[in-house]
């Protein structure tokens, strides 16, 4: 295990979180990659299109990743510190060009 994903689910979209814990897997697009999949997991199986994340200000790399998916700054909380960004009402083979991955209905 290199690290790990996370997708809390809420009535108005989920959350995700993602930490690649092993620094020699850093910086090989593995953070995307299991973006991307938890993504298109939630689509086609829990029916949901609306994603947000809540990164610490200070974590610039995790800002960038989720940007470079299509999220969009929709909040800042100094009081905490922190940044709420969304993506909303995507469409798999219009935003993110996933590869085919089959998922297996007993997950």
């Amino acid at each position: 295990m290199i690290g790990d994903i996370n997708g809390f689910v809420y009535s108005d979209g989920i959350e995700l979180s993602v930490m690649i814990a092993e620094k020699e897997h850093r910086k090989k697009g593995c953070a995307s990659e299991a973006l991307k999949l938890m993504i298109k997991y939630c689509q086609i199986v829990l029916r949901k299109n609306n994603f947000f994340a809540v990164i610490n200000d200070d974590n610039i790399k995790s800002t960038k990743l989720f940007k470079e998916l299509g999220f969009v700054v929709a909040q800042k909380m100094e009081v905490f510190k922190q940044t709420k960004l969304f993506l909303n009402n995507i469409k798999v083979e219009n935003k993110l060009e996933l590869d085919y991955y089959e998922i297996n209905d007993e997950i």
